[in-house]
This record gives structure tokens, sequence and C-alpha cells, in this order.
């Protein structure tokens, strides 16, 4: 027998009694998921800093509200800017003498995105073969736009409760793509 499959055997030898064995439903911690969680004590806490934010905050003073780092957060490209701008990154609106004059704009226009998310995750069997997985908490997205190092417009806040729940089998994760991966 080769190692690849001694390995992909002594794996569902393990899976499948823990399975069998498992009570349904019981859960076992699933892990979290989180983000920039040192910063904000709670969602409610991250909604009332970015509604301090009001155009033409300096740059500094608003990164001094959230009470993050430039080196946080994730610069937006241009493509970012536009459709944190106009909702889209596709052509811009108006004439074209217009779309020239955005371009111009556009071009001394900078922005970040700060992503704040806390998802706890359970995971329990369902039955013998089926994983089933609980996840709640929050994730949120705020997009800036600065021009000249001040806040062009209010940043705009996305995102929200996370209350998900999902079933997979055993078999799911024992594609051929899963164990190539599992004995390398």
């Amino acid at each position: 027998m080769t190692t690849g499959c001694r390995n992909v055997f002594v794996l569902l030898a393990l899976l499948v009694p823990l399975g069998l064995s498992s009570c349904a439903g019981a859960p076992a911690p699933g892990g979290t998921d989180a983000i920039n969680r040192e910063y904000f004590t709670s969602a409610g806490d991250l909604k009332e800093k970015v509604e301090l934010l009001i155009p033409g905050m300096p740059e500094e003073e608003v990164l001094k509200t959230l009470g993050v780092k430039v080196t946080q957060l994730t610069q937006l490209d241009r493509n970012g800017i536009r459709k944190a701008l106009f909702g889209s990154d596709s052509a811009l609106p108006g004439t074209p003498e217009q779309q020239l004059e955005t371009q111009t704009f556009l071009q001394g226009a900078y922005g970040y995105k700060l992503d704040y998310r806390d998802v706890k995750r359970k995971h329990g069997f369902s039955s013998p073969i089926r994983i089933h997985t609980d996840e709640h908490g929050f994730s949120y997205t705020v997009t800036m736009v600065f021009h000249t190092g001040r806040l062009l417009e209010k940043p705009v806040l996305s995102g929200g409760v996370v209350n998900d729940d999902s079933s997979q089998t055993l078999f799911d994760f024992l594609n051929p793509g899963t164990a190539i991966g599992f004995i390398h």
C-alpha cells in the first residue's frame, strides 16, 4: 500500500467511527473568524464612530476617531474608488468633457476599506455522516474616500449580522482534490 493510500485510509478510519459515535446535533467548537476585533468593543461601537465622521474631516482626524492606523486598512484601487463614489466601476457619468473632469479629479482621490468581523462557529453531527455548522456574529466593511487629505463624503458602512447554518456530508470532504491535498 502506498503512503498516500495509507494516509487516506487512516483518515477514513478516524472520521467514520467519530461520526458514528457522536450524538446527533451535539455542538463542538468550530473557531472564530475575527478581523480588527481589538479596535472596537462591538458592532454598535463601530457604527457610533462611523457616525462621527463628516465630509471634509482631515484624514488624521478620521483615523483617530476610528482608533485605527493606516497600516490596518486596505487601500482601494482606482476601481474600488469609483465603486465607492458612483456605485459601479463602469463608464463615468456625464458628457465626455464632464467625464474628463471627473477622471482628473479622481487622479487625486484615494481610499481605504476597514473590515470588522467577529463570527463564531460551532460544528456538530446532524447524522452519522452529516456535519452541521452554525455561524453567528457580524461582518461589517467601512469604505472611505479621501481627496487632498480630506474625507470626500460620508463613509459607506456595509454588512451586518451573520446568522448562517450549513450542512455537508463527510463525503463532500472526501473528493479527489481534498485527498490529493491531504497526501501532499
